[in-house]
């Protein structure tokens, strides 16, 4: 494998996401790497047929406050680590999870994804979250999955 030069770190802002960022922060730092946080909304628009210009309201401001939420939460770990905010990225997606991390893997060059995943669900005796698992099938870059019990 060569030398990772930009990651990208998909979070949805649970503390189970937040658990990967220790990994993302070192592997930027022994790299001298970029890094790429991505937050996916994925919320099907509840649009009323006889309303329709108040649901794009509703939507609009539902897409701004997240837009706004995944530039805070960005600009929080640049400023908690020191990190100088130009070499770096947030983007904020609307859409399937997986189908947005994809994309953002092909389209920035990706060459490392490292998320949080929940471990093995008692409900379902799953080793890893759905979202995970679609990532390590679909992804075409090497994937480092953090279990909430990593640290």
């Amino acid at each position: 494998m060569s030398r990772i030069q930009h990651i990208l770190f998909p979070t949805d802002f649970s503390p189970n996401a937040k658990t990967a960022w220790p990994f993302v922060k070192k592997l930027i730092e022994k790299n001298n790497a970029k890094f790429t946080l991505l937050h996916v909304l994925d919320v099907p628009l509840m649009v009323s047929v006889n309303d329709v210009a108040k649901g794009e309201h509703l939507s609009l401001n539902i897409e701004e406050h997240m837009q706004a939420m995944t530039m805070d939460h960005f600009d929080d770990l640049i400023r908690d680590n020191h990190l100088i905010k130009e070499n770096h990225d947030a983007i904020m997606l609307e859409g399937n999870v997986i189908d947005s991390i994809n994309k953002t893997v092909s389209e920035e060059s990706i060459d490392l994804v490292i998320m949080g995943t929940k471990g093995k669900s008692a409900r379902n005796g799953l080793l890893m979250g759905s979202i995970t698992k679609g990532v390590l099938e679909q992804v075409t870059c090497p994937v480092l999955a953090v279990p909430d019990s990593a640290l």
